[in-house]
């Protein structure tokens, strides 16, 4: 497994942040049939079977810091980079930056 490690810093109240997550999390849903729940301040989410089958993440929620952690399966490794991007365009549109 290929795994993505994201830890932005923000000066956004807790509950705006979880909020804004959670939007982007219902806007991936509808896109693609992932799953994702709260565990207190981490989202975990897990894509079903297809294409990206096996692939997960976690939200963390900090009063200063968001960490983001995506799991990719061998089959999706050399995407990475371009996940990686992807992913970090989407944290700093969440974020307002």
């Amino acid at each position: 497994m290929s795994a993505i490690v994201i830890r932005q810093k923000h000066g956004l109240a807790h509950d705006e942040v979880r909020a804004r997550a959670e939007q982007l999390a219902r806007r991936i849903e509808q896109l693609l049939p992932v799953t994702w729940a709260w565990q207190g301040d981490e989202m975990t989410l897990t894509a079903p079977p297809g294409p990206a089958r096996g692939t997960t993440g976690k939200v963390r929620v900090a009063s200063d810091e968001v960490h983001v952690e995506v799991r990719l399966p061998l089959a999706l490794s050399p995407m990475r980079r371009l996940v990686e991007g992807k992913l970090r365009q989407k944290i700093d549109a969440l974020l307002g930056r």
